[in-house]
């Protein structure tokens, strides 16, 4: 009996070592173990803050089922530095640019090679656009270029996809 009340009094004692508690099976758990505890977070407050998480959840994946890019596709395209260069712009202007206003926006966005000429990186630049990352982002539907016209416009994937270009941009990808 002596034992029983030995025991009891020291799991009432507030004296007893106050970094390790026994937890729910009996076992002894450090405090390094414990989750942590803060004084000010209520019931209600971790309840706010998960319903909180379950809306961010469910609109970004509303917002992944809207997006009518295949995910691996969307992906290869943001790993190219001038298609995220071409997809900032337009969500930027309030309206179609012109080729040559993109040309010069991809152009100050990147650095220009030692070995070439800022003419000869411009006429570059403005190749690797026609012939290859407008095409791709046209046909993905991200952007409309029509060339007769030389005008790009955005379409609404291109809102669509904003926040994974955010991301892609945060990662410095």
């Amino acid at each position: 009996m002596s034992n029983e009340t030995s025991e009891t009094n020291d799991r009432n004692n507030p004296e007893r070592d106050s970094h390790s508690h026994e937890g729910p099976s009996g076992d002894t758990l450090s405090n390094d173990e414990l989750p942590p505890v803060t004084e000010s977070a209520s019931t209600d407050d971790l309840v706010d803050v998960g319903v909180a998480f379950e809306e961010v959840c469910d609109a970004q994946r509303e917002r992944a089922s809207k997006v009518s890019v295949p995910t691996d596709l969307l992906f290869e395209l943001l790993a190219a530095p001038g298609n995220r260069f071409v997809l900032t712009y337009l969500l930027r202007a309030e309206s179609e640019v012109s080729f040559g206003d993109l040309v010069e926006y991809v152009v100050s966005c990147a650095e220009t090679p030692d070995d070439m000429t800022d003419a000869k990186f411009r006429g570059k630049v403005a190749t690797r656009l026609v012939h290859s990352n407008l095409p791709k982002l046209a046909d993905a539907g991200l952007i409309e270029y029509d060339k007769a016209e030389q005008v790009v416009r955005a379409t609404p994937a291109t809102d669509e996809v904003a926040p994974y270009l955010a991301l892609a941009i945060a990662r410095g990808g």
